[in-house]
């Protein structure tokens, strides 16, 4: 099982680089990390029928939060802001002000 999820993370990954080279900007990969995670957690978790309750939820629960992490991403902010040359420090100070 560990070399099926490492050919199956390498194929996701070189898709989302891929994608980053033909519309030339690999910010995109940020937002696929998050998916990453959570594509392999449902993966492992459909793979091993053995799981129960817990395995259920914390398959669940970590594929809620990654796909969430990965779509709330300063990506796309950045990549949209691309012509004043934003950076991560001024997008998180501006974003989460204390």
């Amino acid at each position: 099982m560990f070399l099926e999820t490492l050919i199956l993370l390498f194929i996701y990954f070189s898709i989302f680089f891929v994608i980053g080279q033909i519309i030339k900007d690999n910010s995109i990969v940020d937002i696929g990390w998050g998916l990453g995670f959570a594509v392999i957690a449902l993966y492992t978790f459909f793979r091993n029928p053995d799981s129960g309750l817990k395995g259920i939820l914390i398959t669940l629960f970590s594929s809620i939060i990654l796909t969430s992490l990965s779509f709330s991403s300063p990506a796309p902010a950045i990549r949209m802001t691309a012509s004043s040359e934003i950076s991560f420090a001024d997008f998180t100070r501006n974003s989460y002000p204390l």
